[in-house]
C-alpha cells in the first residue's frame, strides 16, 4: 500500500482533485510573478513612498499581502477545527492596520513575514479534510484574486521604471549583496554577505 505524499501538490495530483490543483497552480503562478517583479527592483525602489499605490510603497504592498495570507491561515485553521462561522471584516481598517504595523520594519522582515504567512496558509490548506466553499473562497481571496487585484499596478510601475531607467545614461546597478533574495528566504537558503 502506497503512503500518501507529504507534498500537497503531489497529494492533490494523486487524489485527482482538479479544482484544488488548479487553485494551487493559480496561487503559485501569481506569487512567483509578484516575487519576480519585486526582485527586479532596487531596495530604494521597494521603499519609495507613493510609488505603487497612493501612499504605499512596494514594501507596504508586500506587508498588505502578508496580512491577508495570515488572515487566511487563521480562517483555514478555524474551518479545520469546525469553529469558523463566517465573519464581517472591515477590509479598509485591516489593510490600514497591516501597512501601518509594518511601516517601520525593514523590507527583509516584511519579506520573511510574507513567506512565513504564505507557508502557514498553504499548510493549513493542506490540513483541510475537504475543500469547503469557505476554504476555497479564503485561498482565492488571499491568493489568486488578491494577486489579480495588485499585479497590474505593480507591472505598470515596474515597466515605468524600466522605461525611465533605459532612457537615462547609466542604469542603476542592483547590488545583490545588500538586497537579500526573496528566493533565498523562500527556500530557506542562508544569505551570505561580505
Amino acid at each position: 500500500m502506497a503512503t500518501p505524499s507529504s507534498d500537497p501538490e503531489k497529494r492533490i495530483e494523486e487524489a485527482g482533485d482538479q479544482p484544488l490543483g488548479e487553485l494551487l497552480d493559480a496561487e503559485r503562478t501569481g506569487w512567483h510573478e509578484l516575487l519576480t517583479l519585486i526582485e527586479s527592483l532596487t531596495l530604494e525602489q521597494d521603499l519609495e513612498p507613493d510609488s505603487f499605490l497612493e501612499g504605499w510603497s512596494v514594501k507596504d504592498l508586500l506587508a498588505h499581502i502578508a496580512c491577508w495570507f495570515a488572515e487566511a491561515g487563521m480562517v483555514l485553521a478555524q474551518i479545520r477545527g469546525g469553529t469558523f462561522h463566517g465573519r464581517d471584516l472591515d477590509v479598509e481598517r485591516m489593510n490600514a492596520r497591516c501597512v501601518e504595523a509594518n511601516r517601520d520594519q525593514p523590507i527583509q522582515i516584511v519579506r520573511a513575514e510574507a513567506h512565513a504567512a504564505r507557508s502557514r496558509m498553504l499548510g493549513e490548506l493542506e490540513s483541510q479534510h475537504e475543500l469547503t466553499p469557505d476554504a476555497e473562497a479564503w485561498i482565492r481571496k488571499a491568493g489568486p484574486e488578491h494577486y489579480a487585484e495588485h499585479l497590474p499596478h505593480l507591472r505598470d510601475w515596474v515597466q515605468e521604471l524600466r522605461v525611465t531607467q533605459s532612457s537615462s545614461e547609466a542604469p542603476k546597478a542592483i547590488d545583490l549583496t545588500t538586497v537579500p533574495s526573496l528566493f533565498a528566504v523562500e527556500w530557506q537558503l542562508p544569505l551570505v554577505h561580505d
